[in-house]
């Protein structure tokens, strides 16, 4: 019989130690596991809540074998759980299209695309901590027009902030996703304002409007393992007036 659980950890959890637990579930294995239906982390940044929905009882039972001993480590306790057994549930019509609530679902259920889309989301509403939710702790990730190398969540999220300082309204715009089954493609629009330092470029107030495509690969969990960026670095000098545009020929 399924079931909601609600766990407010003590002390109060930060949203810097939701992060160390769910890497710690991930060394374990335990990233997504099985009979858990839905996830929901909520509250403020200094004060994090969990609200679950579980398949039944035996597989919570083997989770909790997992998780409890980290919180102790990591000097928390979930205290006593709140748990319900569940009468109804439904989704809303918006909520595929919603990124708060896709990426809170666990990875099984929600398609490759979903995660892909939540993490582009996520970037654009400038939550970098949930645009790398579902990384593991080695992924890497390679932007290839720089030639860099970025490896686990940590190194990522200052590589988007690197965009995010040269562009500040940065957005993935017109994306397009196409899950193949352990990887999914995204075609998109890089577009933003420089009014930040780019490297050792001085800003210069022009537009980036850029063709990007972007892999992600998957693996058995629906965790993602590594990802790969390609862009034309050439056509951002020129967009930003730091080149000339090519010569095409003359007749």
């Amino acid at each position: 019989m399924a079931f909601v659980i609600r766990v407010n950890p003590t002390p109060a959890m930060t949203a810097e130690a939701y992060e160390q637990v769910g890497m710690r579930l991930e060394q374990a294995g335990a990233g997504n596991p099985p009979g858990l239906i839905y996830h929901t982390c909520y509250g403020t940044r200094d004060d994090l809540h969990v609200f679950d929905v579980w398949d039944n009882r035996e597989d919570f039972d083997r989770f909790s074998a997992t998780i409890v001993p980290i919180l102790q480590e990591l000097g928390f306790s979930s205290g006593p759980p709140e748990m319900y057994e569940l009468h109804d549930s439904a989704m809303g019509s918006a909520a595929k299209n919603t990124a708060a609530v896709s990426s809170a679902m666990p990875a099984s259920r929600m398609g490759l695309d979903g995660i892909h889309r939540a993490a582009h989301a996520a970037f654009n509403g400038r939550d970098l901590h949930e645009a790398v939710r579902h990384f593991r702790p080695d992924t890497e990730y390679t932007d290839h027009a720089r030639g860099l190398t970025t490896k686990g969540p940590a190194e990522f999220i200052d590589w988007m902030q690197g965009w995010i300082d040269a562009f500040p309204d940065a957005t993935v715009e017109e994306a397009r996703y196409i899950d193949s089954g352990d990887h999914c493609v995204a075609t998109f629009q890089g577009r933003g304002t420089n009014n930040g330092p780019m490297g050792n470029l001085p800003p210069t107030g022009h537009r980036m409007d850029i063709g990007m495509c972007e892999v992600l690969r998957f693996d058995s969990s629906g965790r993602i393992a590594g990802g790969d960026m390609y862009y034309d670095t050439m056509s951002i000098m020129v967009q930003l007036g730091h080149m000339q545009p090519p010569m095409t020929g003359s007749v």
